[in-house]
């Protein structure tokens, strides 16, 4: 059994060989035909271009059905 980081756990080798390819050819794309135009999207910056939910904000929700304890999450719904 090999170590794997907690955000790899749920994928295979291979999709995890395949993401990170994906990842890495994105990468070079894009900065071959647009990153090296624009000096403030280099990769240095990489953590800057993506884009990360506000987890302080408020969600509002509507229930189409009732809906209870969802996974380990505490969930309670009522329809409507």
């Amino acid at each position: 059994m090999c170590n794997r980081e907690p955000d790899e756990k749920r994928l295979s080798q291979k999709e995890i060989k395949y993401a990170k390819g994906y990842y890495e050819n994105m990468e070079t794309y894009f900065q071959q035909v647009a990153w090296q135009y624009m000096p403030n999207m280099q990769r240095s910056e990489a953590d800057q271009r993506i884009v990360r939910p506000n987890l302080m904000s408020h969600v509002f929700i509507k229930a189409k059905v009732s809906v209870v304890g969802v996974d380990d999450e505490e969930v309670d719904l009522a329809a409507n």
